[in-house]
């Protein structure tokens, strides 16, 4: 809130996106549980807003895990867990306590946010499918996230609209160099299905969260075999609010990132969070080269 009034826009927020990684290593015990409910609540209330302006993700660490992964045999946890939901209850609990949707919906959905004159649809995606072996580190979203993006590209377009995808795990490489690791490097192992699909969909902006790392970047790819040319999205890693400094590479601190949209373009801010109150910098701030999407003329 401090870091929100230096800048003026402590009044100007409409939605709170969070990209994952409420708890650490699946800790939802009740004190736990209630610190974080009630950091929230003190948010929301600072700026104004409901708890169903959080837009929630889950990340790898909300997700509950074997305490050894090794004794674990993955094909009947894989099975049981798609029966059950056991490794996502918790956090499917938390999230109908904080945003109050049903512990029984899907974790892949399309939320429509009405800001100002403007539309946003976020389509909401779970990385986090792998079950808790020694490979849940990875991203994974799956079919059920690529239904939910065909269904965001199906919605209709009544005012001017933005088309952004949410998730945890990275899309792309953000850290200068992956640290090596015997389970293998983070990225969501269906990064390229999922960025197709996004762009058929016209999303313009991905949102992830996982490496703590901050980071802008434009995926273009060229069409193979006379295939339409797709949109470029915009794929930021917005870092980290709140991680450890033991786990932020280098001398990097934390960060967050404030999206301005309205009938004309999208303005991205990228801040410096620090712990100790001082100003951060601002990392990044400029327009996007995005562009609502606009009802069609009738005909």
């Amino acid at each position: 809130m401090d870091d929100l009034g230096r800048i003026g826009v402590q009044d100007d927020i409409g939605t709170i996106l969070v990209t994952g990684d409420f708890t650490t290593k699946g800790d939802w015990s009740q004190a736990v549980r209630s610190n974080i409910l009630a950091e929230f609540a003190s948010l929301t209330k600072a700026l104004g807003l409901e708890r169903n302006h959080i837009v929630a993700v889950p990340g790898n660490h909300d997700i509950v895990r074997a305490k050894d992964p090794s004794s674990v045999d993955p094909a009947k946890l894989a099975v049981s867990n798609q029966a059950t939901y056991e490794h996502e209850l918790q956090y499917r609990i938390f999230c109908e306590e904080l945003i109050g949707r049903s512990w029984r919906e899907t974790l892949n959905y399309v939320r429509r946010v009405q800001l100002g004159d403007v539309d946003v649809l976020i389509g909401v995606l779970n990385s986090c499918t792998i079950v808790q072996t020694e490979w849940s580190e990875y991203g994974y979203i799956g079919d059920s996230g690529v239904d939910a993006l065909r269904e965001l590209g199906a919605e209709r377009i009544d005012r001017p609209t933005y088309k952004i995808m949410a998730l945890h795990h990275h899309l792309l490489p953000v850290t200068t160099v992956a640290t090596l690791n015997k389970k293998g490097i983070t990225l969501s192992v269906d990064a390229p299905r999922i960025l197709d699909a996004a762009q058929e969909a016209g999303v313009q902006l991905a949102v992830h969260g996982h490496e703590h790392m901050p980071r802008v970047v434009k995926y273009d790819n060229q069409p193979l075999v006379g295939a339409p040319q797709q949109p470029v999205i915009y794929v930021v890693s917005n870092g980290s609010t709140g991680v450890s400094p033991v786990r932020r590479p280098g001398n990097e601190r934390n960060t967050y990132c404030i999206f301005r949209l309205n009938e004309k373009e999208m303005h991205l801010t990228m801040r410096e969070l620090r712990a100790d109150g001082k100003v951060g910098l601002s990392l990044f701030s400029g327009d996007l080269e995005i562009a609502p999407i606009f009802p069609k003329a009738a005909d």
